[in-house]
């Protein structure tokens, strides 16, 4: 990693602790994602493909996670929430 990227992952995580901000990220993700599923997109494939949506580093790095998973049983939901700085306690406002 060089310093630009290492920069990046810095802001983007800087980003997600702003209300507004980490929100248009998930929303912007979640779009993508609806609507390629809506158009019959496997969810795997709709997963990598709308985590590039979210402009957001660190966020995608969570979903390729919960995405690498499911392949391995394991439950998706379970292994995004164990990403630094989520908790079953965060509020999302």
């Amino acid at each position: 990693m060089d310093s630009t990227e290492t920069g990046r992952w810095l802001t983007d995580g800087l980003r997600l602790k702003v209300g507004v901000i980490r929100s248009l990220s998930t929303a912007r993700f979640c779009r993508i994602l609806g609507t390629l599923l809506h158009n019959g997109v496997p969810i795997l494939n709709s997963l990598r493909i709308a985590k590039d949506a979210s402009g957001n580093q660190v966020l995608a790095q969570a979903i390729n996670t919960a995405a690498d998973a499911v392949p391995g049983r394991q439950v998706a939901g379970r292994t995004a929430g164990n990403q630094p700085g989520n908790s079953p306690t965060k509020s999302s406002r």
